[in-house]
């Protein structure tokens, strides 16, 4: 049981590599991204993947391997993946937008959300904050251990059948053991709560505060946590870091932590515009609130300076079977989406793009 657990936490063919771009002919960035990517792409256990960069106020998008191993149904800028852990993004502008509407604070502590039996979200009389769960500085554990005592848990589609009733079973037990905004440490069970908090806050589903205040502003029309059958034939087919074919996630109560599905196309409106910054709620969700000296974090966006001096603000993302990355320079005017169906990581694709936008 150990080892299975062990083997969940690590999720948090060969084809050629040929990139569909605006571009009639290719062009040094065509070139270069091709040559990013073709180690990714040689590696058999791999089978899809999409690009979309933002450069020169232009949008490129770049299309490799099949969605569906075996067979030659390449990706387009329509096929959906599993974004994983960026949507904790999401969930960090829906919490700046509740900011902005007075519904939520900043530093509110957790149990004036959750009441007085959750007294016990604090740490020697200093209480979990809203924020804290925002910065993953809450010292609420990265997962329930509770996850796997669900009916029909499987480590597949490890989240199906979490219930908010257990996640708020398990909040009344934990004792956190370190001053809350102090120490770093990610979790996908404190993003999830803050999704939670959120959906109480507007009385909506997280899927329905998503569609509002993000999707249906950007015309971001196939982003969405439940897909339809109409979907399906553009859904990618999902394989794990060994190259096996995975169940799709469902977060279920923690769907705010990673459930949302997207293309490339809707994630580059996203990320385009996060850099632009017009939306109150995305700028917000940009400011630094907690920073050591190896961590910087907005509301869930992590920030970095590159080698050359410049901010990047990013998120990745995993689940067992798919693989993500987005990011923006907003000194430089670039962005850039990777979006894969496998578990293994494609942040080293992303950063070599970005160091070549640089």
């Amino acid at each position: 049981m150990q080892r299975i657990f062990a083997v969940f936490i690590m999720f948090l063919g060969l084809f050629q590599a040929k990139a569909q771009t605006g571009n009639q002919t290719p062009s040094l960035i065509d070139s270069k991204i091709d040559s990013i990517v073709n180690n990714f792409m040689l590696n058999p256990v791999n089978c899809g993947l999409s690009i979309a960069v933002y450069q020169d106020k232009k949008i490129n998008y770049y299309h490799y391997g099949s969605i569906s191993r075996g067979t030659n149904q390449k990706p387009t800028n329509k096929t959906i993946y599993e974004i994983g852990s960026i949507s904790k993004t999401f969930t960090g502008i829906l919490f700046a937008q509740a900011i902005l509407d007075k519904k939520l604070g900043l530093n509110d502590p957790v149990k004036k959300h959750l009441g007085e039996a959750y007294s016990n979200l604090a740490y020697k009389g200093t209480d979990i904050e809203l924020v804290h769960l925002a910065n993953h500085t809450s010292r609420i554990h990265r997962v329930p251990f509770n996850l796997m005592t669900q009916p029909g848990f499987t480590i597949g589609n490890p989240y199906k059948n979490y219930t908010k009733e257990m996640v708020m079973e398990y909040l009344k037990l934990m004792k956190p053991d370190t001053l809350p905004g102090t120490k770093n440490e990610y979790s996908n069970l404190g993003m999830g709560l803050l999704g939670i908090i959120e959906e109480k806050a507007y009385n909506k589903s997280y899927e329905e505060l998503i569609t509002q205040y993000i999707c249906q502003p950007l015309g971001m029309n196939d982003t969405k946590i439940t897909i339809t059958k109409s979907d399906t034939s553009h859904f990618a087919k999902g394989y794990d870091d060994e190259g096996n074919r995975t169940s799709y996630w469902d977060l279920g109560a923690l769907a705010g932590a990673g459930g949302i599905r997207s293309t490339a196309e809707d994630m580059m409106k996203y990320t385009k515009a996060n850099l632009e910054e017009t939306n109150p709620a995305f700028k917000l969700s940009h400011q630094s609130t907690f920073n050591d000296s190896k961590n910087h974090v907005a509301l869930a966006w992590h920030k970095t300076l590159t080698k050359k001096g410049n901010e990047l603000i990013w998120h990745n993302g995993r689940t067992g079977g798919f693989g993500s990355f987005c990011g923006f320079i907003p000194s430089k005017d670039v962005a850039v989406v990777v979006l894969a169906n496998s578990g293994n990581p494609v942040d080293q694709i992303a950063i070599g793009i970005l160091k070549f936008l640089q």
